[in-house]
């Protein structure tokens, strides 16, 4: 992963598939593989080694989840939601899974799927950026609804660099 963050990714790749010839069990192998491919611009590749690995792990979360987003990358919306419908059976408040529909629905141009998504109390559990999906879509919301006032004031609770593009 470290060879792939910092740009070469014949090497990184090349790592990743030796770690899985060794552990073929290994379902963050799978996940690494199909999640870099998909960044690296692979979605084939993405495919193909998240497949694999829910072959072996057909309930896991990240690997349900990846799989669905590399056919959003592909503009296969309907199967995207289909594995998100999934993936949400084992854990509807999983961050990943969120930022993932929110990103699909918007893509479709889909408010109310996005309205009735972040309205469940069920993503609303303290986790880990959940609040910054929702502060997100609070923003966009209000951009859609013209709406300044709370477009400024859901703009003043990010941080960095968010804010700044905003």
């Amino acid at each position: 992963a470290n060879l792939l963050l910092s740009g070469q990714p014949d090497a990184g790749f090349s790592y990743l598939r030796r770690a899985q010839a060794i552990d073929p069990t290994a379902a963050n192998t799978y996940l690494m593989l199909g999640g870099w491919n998909r960044i690296y611009g692979n979605p084939e590749q993405s495919l193909d080694w998240s497949r694999q690995g829910l072959e072996r792990y057909p309930e896991n979360l990240a690997l349900l989840t990846g799989l669905g987003a590399t056919h959003l990358q592909l503009g296969n919306f309907e199967r995207a939601e289909e594995l998100f419908e999934q993936a949400s059976a084992l854990d509807p408040g999983d961050v990943t899974l969120l930022s993932n529909r929110f990103h699909l629905y918007l893509a479709g141009n889909d408010i109310s799927a996005l309205d009735r998504l972040l309205s469940q109390q069920d993503f609303r559990d303290g986790r880990s950026r959940q609040d910054l999906v929702l502060l997100k879509w609070e923003f966009l919301r209000a951009l859609i609804d013209n709406d300044f006032e709370v477009v400024i004031s859901s703009a003043a609770g990010w941080e960095g660099s968010e804010a700044l593009a905003c």
